[in-house]
């Protein structure tokens, strides 16, 4: 699921750069501010989008940090922000003197727990956000009355996760895990098992995911198949998503998700996948 109708001005809830002029991304769409929560007219939009889904029988939603993590966002230097950090300042380290936004990041170094005090701050307020788009789905689907054999209706969030340490998803990622394993029903990081030598430090990120997760257990891993090679899975790949799957599933996931294209292009995956599951549900 993509944004809808991104902001078009800072007042309209876009981000600002650290010049205070309006932040665009690498497509070059503007991107919202992560902070601004409470009338922020572009995410009732897309609290409307997802309602209406919801309406229609849709029984989960797959939030893309493509949009939701909003990456350069964590650079936003809008009013809302500066005002917002000092507030978050004064509550949670009254001990720290006054510093100004600009100057926190630029001098990171001379203020070290101003900038980590940042961190934190604008991660938490993006959970907030994505809180937001799970109650507005998960009452909405209530009220529909509309049932699925699948499961409840649900609303994740997909992540790239780097290391899933804390400081690298606050820092790089706009994400904290243990507020964001609160906001969603699951947390699903997106894995890039194409090549052995990646499984290792795949088993890390999981291990460091879920750990630091504060005891939620909506681990869903996703592992992105076919993604260096195009879209196409080469024979040496299956075995390691295979194994990729075991390792995610024996690591605390709840499901796997598979993406661009390994069970289209090898019909007789999806029973070898079901083998791994019945042998992790023996295991477990």
């Amino acid at each position: 699921y993509s944004a809808v109708m991104p902001p078009k001005t800072i007042k309209d809830g876009a981000a600002a750069n650290i010049a205070g002029k309006l932040y665009k991304d690498y497509k070059n769409r503007t991107i919202p501010c992560p902070t601004y929560i409470d009338g922020n007219p572009h995410i009732e939009k897309q609290m409307a989008h997802v309602r209406t889904m919801a309406r229609l029988g849709m029984t989960g939603i797959m939030l893309d940090d493509e949009r939701f993590n909003l990456k350069g966002a964590g650079l936003c230097f809008c009013p809302r922000c500066k005002t917002g950090y000092r507030a978050y300042l004064k509550q949670h380290h009254p001990d720290l003197k006054p510093v100004g936004l600009v100057e926190v990041v630029r001098q990171e170094k001379k203020y070290p727990r101003h900038y980590e005090a940042w961190l934190i701050f604008r991660a938490k307020g993006n959970s907030l956000r994505i809180a937001k788009m799970n109650q507005a789905f998960a009452e909405a689907a209530a009220k529909s009355g509309r049932k699925s054999t699948f499961a409840d209706p649900f609303t994740a969030i997909l992540i790239s996760p780097a290391d899933g340490t804390l400081r690298k998803a606050r820092e790089s990622q706009l994400w904290d895990i243990p507020s964001l394993a609160k906001s969603v029903d699951y947390v699903c990081p997106m894995i890039y098992p194409s090549k052995a030598k990646y499984l290792p430090s795949t088993i890390r990120t999981l291990r460091n995911i879920h750990k630091n997760m504060g005891g939620k257990r909506n681990l869903w891993v996703t592992l992105n198949c076919g993604y260096s090679g195009g879209g196409s899975i080469l024979e040496e790949h299956k075995d390691v998503i295979q194994y990729g799957t075991l390792e995610a599933l024996m690591n605390g996931c709840k499901g796997v998700t598979y993406w661009n294209g390994y069970t289209s292009h090898d019909p007789l995956s999806l029973e070898q996948i079901a083998k791994v599951y019945v042998c992790c549900s023996l295991m477990r």
